[in-house]
């Protein structure tokens, strides 16, 4: 039998990993634990399991190894935790920037909707479902369809110094104290800039819904996250001079969209072109370009592009790039805002 632990890079859903190893071992005494985010990884793991049961862990796995656990109703328990926390957490254990950290939430959220939208698996949270350790127990075995005697909740919670007589402690206390990085990671905001914590908090609002399995309609993309061309290292920062030849403006955010078909509205807005000129615009998904639009620019005002494009790879990321069409003597050009929008249900 197979079962499967998963969720954001996030504390609680590496301590419920921590846990759930714990679990087998007093439930099932052999067992084979697999990491693995790829088919052919599981591929692997499983070859080596011979007849025990195996437990899977996995943060982004691909479309392949959701289709096959929702498909088979594999017992699984998905652990939700605040993007936010994920995004922090990331920037603690990985050593990476905002930027980095957004992206790899991103593609971990977008690769798990699958999972979180099975209407068979109900998303865990741990310290709304379950405040204390013998609750969280109860919760997993149950979600895995199993029962622990009374004798095997206790063993459990003596690993965590919680047998029975044993002063209770808060389930975030012992999170703290297990995961690295769990402490530095929630106190780790103070320490942002203004703009990186609006950056996290606009990510927060756009993929908190999909883990709870809400098939978000509408996800826009700060332009801060948006590279220039000009300055391919930095950030977008206000208009850009459009004198100059024909080149491209912005690139990125590399962000991630579940599979399904989006229409990317692309606003942009122009001042003093007074020789013309012309806009381009593409979406790479998929690793390649999906969809390209070409639109004469006003002298001044603003417009939108709309480009439909579908995503069948979701742990890929995404561009929308901009481009001027010709070479300009005048003018100014901003991109105002980048928004996907989910066309199928």
């Amino acid at each position: 039998m197979i079962y499967v632990f998963c969720g954001l890079p996030s504390p609680h859903a590496m301590f419920a990993a921590r846990l759930g190893v714990d679990i087998f071992r007093e439930r099932f005494r052999d067992y084979h634990y697999i990491v693995a985010n790829t088919l052919d990884q599981l591929r692997d793991g499983l070859a080596q399991r011979g007849e025990r049961h195996a437990l899977l862990y996995f943060d982004v796995p691909d479309e392949k190894i959701c289709q096959s656990i929702v498909k088979h109703g594999i017992p699984t328990v998905l652990i939700v935790e605040p993007v936010e926390q994920a995004v922090l957490y990331s920037m603690q254990a990985r050593s990476l920037s905002v930027l980095e950290a957004l992206r790899f939430v991103s593609q971990s959220a977008s690769a798990l909707f699958p999972i979180a939208s099975s209407e068979t698996i109900v998303p865990l949270r741990l310290g709304t479902h379950s405040a204390e350790l013998e609750t969280l127990i109860s919760r997993i075995s149950l979600s895995l369809g199993f029962s622990l005697t009374s004798q095997n909740v206790q063993n459990i919670l003596a690993l965590y110094g919680q047998a029975e007589g044993a002063k209770i402690r808060p389930l975030a206390e012992i999170i703290d104290e297990r995961i690295e990085h769990a402490i530095e990671a929630r106190s780790s905001a103070s320490k942002l800039t203004k703009g990186e914590r609006e950056l996290i908090s606009a990510a927060a609002s756009n993929y908190d819904p999909l883990m709870s399995g809400e098939s978000v309609q509408r996800i826009t993309w700060p332009v801060a996250m948006c590279l220039s061309g000009e300055k391919p290292h930095h950030g977008l920062n206000g208009p850009v001079d459009m004198t100059g030849p024909a080149r491209a403006i912005s690139f990125g955010p590399y962000m991630h969209l579940p599979s399904g078909v989006w229409r990317a509205e692309v606003t942009f807005s122009v001042e003093k072109n007074f020789s013309g000129n012309s806009i381009v615009v593409d979406v790479l998904a998929d690793g390649e370009i999906a969809v390209l639009g070409k639109s004469p620019l006003p002298t001044s005002g603003s417009f939108t592009v709309q480009l439909e494009f579908e995503v069948t790879r979701p742990h890929v990321p995404l561009e929308v790039r901009t481009f001027i069409g010709t070479g300009a003597i005048e003018g100014e050009f901003e991109l105002v805002d980048v928004t996907l929008v989910r066309l199928d249900p």
